[in-house]
């Protein structure tokens, strides 16, 4: 069997098709030939052509960084997302702008803050570029901010009309296939009723990822259809299943599952590996997702009733120079780091007054506002908002090492029990372990209060010394010392006198699995 090149086509220019745009009170109406589109602040919410609807309430694209739990091989992963609150993101601040470029292009953009646990939150800004015909292309800049973390995928998600249940695509098929579980899945072309695409675990969960899509196309005969389209010359990463992680994560059986009420479309630009921690290791470092900054693009088509063969359509690459949207990172002073985007970057926090970016800044307080030129002239501005630093009572925790993702220092003053720190045992780093806290100034310390790993023995201290610095350099004679029970309990430790300092330090002498591993859920002094 001979190896083909995919033939990739050529480049187009948008559509002659006017498009028009009415915007009032927050809410913007875009339509065209066969297709009308309406948003609101951070959303879009309405894709029609004619009457028919095919996004349900609250359905239009939106960030997805999450997934049901594979099991087993989740488990590091998702205490993860627990940690920073990924299932249950806050959303704030949503906007929507809007202008028309040209006669058949119109621009909306919209931005909302996604705010989690423990100082982490997102800044997603969507750009809708629409175009006569109805095409749209989708420029996504996610931001995230605060605690380095895993994530399932970064993407978007929407949820359609169950009308929408048959698959088409050029990709990685038919089976499921991810990042590290892909050789064996050759790019074709592949068409599969949307219920066929969840595989069959006796434990829902998600699945039914696809890797090295060109597009894929949802409808079926007597409905519209939907193409979504990587960038001409790029790949994406879809699902398209009959349920939400959301429905899939608590259910034990696959018979439990209730019935569809519609189609569930995530579109990925990365997509976390499978790996084999249930009884091996984690992913490799190239199959992991964490939580850097990323931009990416995808394209959306709305087909009316009867409009032909999808691949047909979506043969056709719409090329228009779009300003670059940039996207965040905070240094270690917390000062604004923009990257991607134009090379002409402008920053305002009033939108009256704009100054070139040229080094990191300070975010302030109510955010701020970026414009990106392209080299055409057109122009667009993002929104983005840096929330507060968390302050802890404790001050801040390190550690003489710590398992990544699992077993942070700062875990152990999160005020989270079921977090943990962790020695490092991956590979294994010899005792003694020890925790220390750095508090802003120096005080004075009565005694500690110590919360065990709460799920299993695995470092739950033993034999331990506890120890008082002005400077974090000398540290003379424990202030306390001796063994704790295995218990689950919170221990209270009170120091013989209170002890004035700026550092306080738990040394791990020994654990009660027997194992030379040192782990604490909480280190409180008072």
């Amino acid at each position: 069997q001979m190896r083909l090149p995919i033939e990739s086509p050529a480049g187009a220019p948008p559509s002659d098709l006017p498009v028009k745009l009415e915007s009032a009170s927050g809410v913007v109406n875009v339509s065209g030939t066969g297709f009308a589109l309406r948003f609101e602040p951070g959303d879009l919410v309405s894709m029609k052509t004619g009457d028919r609807e095919i996004l349900l309430p609250d359905g239009g694209p939106k960030l997805h960084l999450w997934r049901a739990q594979h099991r087993n091989d989740d488990g590091y992963a998702s205490r993860e997302w627990d940690r920073v609150g990924l299932r249950n993101l806050r959303r704030t601040n949503r906007t929507v702008d809007s202008k028309v470029v040209a006669p058949n292009v119109v621009q909306v953009s919209t931005s909302s803050n996604y705010v989690g646990k423990g100082g982490f939150a997102v800044t997603h800004i969507a750009n809708y570029t629409i175009y006569g015909d109805g095409s749209i292309t989708v420029d996504n800049s996610i931001s995230p901010i605060g605690r380095k973390t895993t994530l399932a995928r970064v993407g978007v998600r929407m949820l359609l009309d169950k009308s929408l249940d048959t698959a088409s695509y050029l990709g990685r098929g038919p089976m499921e296939n991810y990042s590290d579980r892909m050789r064996g899945s050759d790019v074709g072309l592949y068409t599969s009723p949307v219920a066929d695409l969840l595989t069959a675990y006796s434990k829902p969960m998600e699945s039914g990822n696809h890797q090295d899509v060109r597009w894929v196309s949802l409808g079926r005969s007597n409905s519209p259809s939907l193409i979504a389209q990587a960038p001409l010359g790029e790949t994406m990463q879809f699902s398209a299943l009959p349920y939400t992680d959301e429905e899939l994560e608590p259910t034990p059986y696959s018979v439990d599952l209730p019935k569809s009420e519609h189609t569930v479309l995530v579109l990925a630009a990365k997509t976390l590996g499978v790996g084999s921690n249930a009884c091996g290791p984690r992913p490799l470092p190239q199959y992991m997702v964490d939580s850097s900054p990323t931009a990416f693009t995808y394209s959306l088509r709305l087909l009316p009733v009867n409009s032909g063969e999808p691949s047909l359509f979506a043969r056709r690459y719409v090329t228009d120079a779009r300003p670059l949207l940039p996207y965040l990172s905070l240094d270690a002073e917390r000062k604004v780091v923009l990257s991607g985007g134009e090379t002409n970057l402008k920053v305002s926090f009033d939108q009256q007054t704009w100054t070139p970016y040229t080094a990191p800044f300070a975010p302030g307080d109510g955010g701020f506002w970026v414009e990106s030129t392209s080299v055409t002239g057109r122009s667009l501005i993002a929104r983005f908002e840096v929330p507060p630093a968390p302050e802890s009572i404790r001050g801040v925790a390190t550690a003489s090492s710590f398992e990544r993702e699992e077993g942070e220092p700062e875990n152990a003053i999160d005020g989270d029990p079921d977090t943990y720190w962790h020695n490092r045992w991956n590979p294994k780093t010899p005792g003694p372990h020890s925790l220390t806290l750095e508090f802003k100034e120096a005080k004075p310390v009565a005694g500690v209060r110590i919360t065990p790993r709460q799920d299993m023995q695995n470092g739950r201290v033993k034999d331990y010394e506890i120890y008082v610095s002005a400077d974090g350099k000398e540290w003379g004679s424990p202030v306390a010392s001796g063994t704790l029970p295995d218990s689950e309990a919170v221990q209270t430790i009170a120091f013989t006198k209170p002890t004035s300092g700026r550092f306080l330090r738990l040394v791990v002498k020994s654990d009660h699995s027997g194992g030379d591993l040192g782990a604490v859920a909480e280190l409180e002094p008072f």
